[in-house]
């Protein structure tokens, strides 16, 4: 679903590779300061 569309020269190792950083900047920066993505803000 997300990688449809993209060029070519992503292959699927290379996507795979980028989706993995992502998700673990969001768990390091986010999920382990106690925030919590669906809270409202006031």
């Amino acid at each position: 679903m997300l990688d449809s569309g993209l060029p070519e020269k992503y292959t699927a190792e290379l996507f795979e590779a980028k989706c993995g950083v992502h998700f673990q900047h969001i768990l390091e920066k986010h999920l382990e300061q106690g925030a919590n993505v669906y809270q409202e803000t006031a």
